[in-house]
């Protein structure tokens, strides 16, 4: 992130006071209901000083994601970058790249520590933040349900439609650790090409099924033989159309099996 402020008055401590809220819909007893569309906004503690500058901690959250970011108060115009590590009661939450997206662990009083550097045209700066950040924004229902169950050297995947959010359209992805073999004889699942120039060589540790017109009465299941040890992880991804919007689509978190 980029900030500049005139020389004499960088000194000035970041205060941020957005306050996130998100929210979210009750659905009732006998039908799903609609998600609302997510409302990102921010929350932002006081600036920590590092060395000759004053470093921000803030976090945007749409509820079901965050970004944390650290913007700068510098003499001239200067970047910051680095990454970051969220902490609830003494107990590790989630970490990160400064600016990139991470998972929202949902409202709480967090702990952030930021390992930042920041540059300006003529010097780099490295140090270290600290900061108390409550957040308030509700994590939001999701649409959809991810059961597993274990069989002799197979997974059975059973995703289930709990919300109108979302077309329907469905991408569910695997992924084991390297030596995993994961193989399906359902049409709707291929391993992922290894090389955009072999049609042949696929990634064996992972896999990737599309579902359509998945309804909430019609939930679909997937068998998929697995060999190997470790732990593989599930995924799904889908799109939320709103009129002719591009960046509406959704990532969903499913169960970590370990072998």
């Amino acid at each position: 992130m980029r900030t500049g402020r005139d020389g004499g008055a960088w000194k000035a401590v970041l205060l941020g006071l957005a306050v996130a809220s998100f929210a979210v819909a009750s659905a009732a007893a006998e039908a799903p209901s609609p998600a609302p569309a997510p409302t990102a906004l921010t929350r932002c503690a006081p600036g920590t000083p590092v060395e000759d500058a004053v470093v921000g901690t803030c976090v945007e959250t749409d509820g079901a994601f965050m970004t944390v970011s650290t913007p700068a108060h510098c003499s001239t115009a200067c970047d910051t970058s680095g990454t970051w590590r969220m902490t609830r009661n003494g107990e590790a939450v989630a970490s990160g790249v400064l600016a990139a997206r991470a998972e929202y662990p949902g409202p709480g009083t967090y702990e952030i520590v930021g390992t930042v550097r920041v540059r300006t045209a003529d010097s780099e700066l490295a140090g270290t933040t600290r900061r108390t950040v409550t957040l308030t924004a509700p994590k939001p229902r999701p649409g959809y349900r991810i059961d597993v169950a274990r069989g002799r050297g197979s997974l059975t995947y059973t995703v289930a439609r709990e919300s109108t959010d979302g077309d329907g359209n469905l991408r569910f992805g695997l992924v084991g650790e390297e030596g995993t073999e994961l193989r399906s004889s359902d049409p709707r699942c291929a391993n992922p090409l290894a090389s955009p120039d072999s049609a042949t060589k696929r990634h064996g540790h992972a896999l990737n099924c599309t579902f359509n017109d998945v309804r909430p009465a019609k939930p679909v299941k997937v068998k998929v033989g697995v060999h190997g040890h470790g732990s593989v992880v599930s995924k799904l991804g889908y799109w939320v159309p709103r009129g002719q919007e591009i960046y509406t689509g959704r990532m969903q978190q499913g169960p970590t099996v370990t072998l």
